[in-house]
């Protein structure tokens, strides 16, 4: 971690009314390219999520909202943000077309996920939840509270990382809201060339796609690879 101090006087600077205290100002300048990525969230992680008990202090709406978001996340490897704009109808449509059309902040655009049979299945399985939430409002956005206000993004991100902390402590493993994306992206890169995984998941650089590149062959399907090869 690199951090940037932006002056002496930032660091010791006296409280006039209590002189003794003393207030540090100072702003750090993080490169993600040098941090590690977030564990990836398997399947059983997913389970462990959704069968989980609710906690008496979270409301019923925002945990079943949270079922939802942790759903989305796994099956189309979308980003906690891209979850936050999804319409009722958006939802309702993709079992149709396979598709779900997603949202996208930070580019300001549209992007459509592809759906499997699989995946159309774990959000059926969610249909109460959805009825919940939504309440067959067609324009009514995942990310609204319960009076039709969009939650704030640092707010909704924290929300989701608070419903994934108990699977951090007993698998382990440092999770996050963007762990379910570490994994989706992962194992499209076993079977996927990198240029198109790079398209399918948004990204801009194919170098934010390699990040993700964590496969590894070991011998005995290396010698399997191989074999196919020279047979053809």
């Amino acid at each position: 971690m690199r951090i940037r101090i932006r002056s002496k006087k930032d660091l010791n600077v006296k409280n006039k009314k209590s002189p003794s205290k003393k207030i540090k100002r100072f702003s750090k300048v993080i490169y993600r390219r040098g941090l590690p990525l977030r564990d990836g969230a398997s399947t059983e992680i997913y389970d462990y999520l959704i069968k989980q008990k609710k906690p008496s202090d979270m409301r019923d709406f925002v945990w079943r909202r949270n079922r939802i978001v942790v759903t989305l996340m796994r099956v189309g490897g979308l980003r906690v943000s891209e979850t936050r704009e999804i319409k009722w109808k958006e939802v309702k449509d993709s079992f149709s077309t396979y598709e779900l059309n997603v949202y996208q902040p930070k580019t300001k655009t549209y992007r459509k996920v592809l759906l499997s049979e699989m995946a159309l299945k774990s959000l059926n399985d969610l249909s109460a939840d959805f009825k919940a939430v939504f309440q067959d409002r067609d324009e009514w956005c995942l990310g609204n509270s319960a009076v039709g206000r969009l939650v704030r993004k640092d707010n909704w991100i924290k929300n989701i990382n608070r419903f994934m902390r108990p699977a951090s402590k007993v698998f382990k493993k440092t999770l996050s809201s963007h762990s379910f994306r570490v994994n989706y992206i992962t194992r499209l890169l076993q079977f996927f060339p990198i240029n198109k995984v790079r398209t399918m998941v948004g990204h801009k650089s194919i170098g934010s796609t390699a990040m993700y590149d964590r496969y590894v062959v070991d011998t005995k399907q290396f010698q399997d690879v191989f074999d196919k090869v020279l047979s053809t």
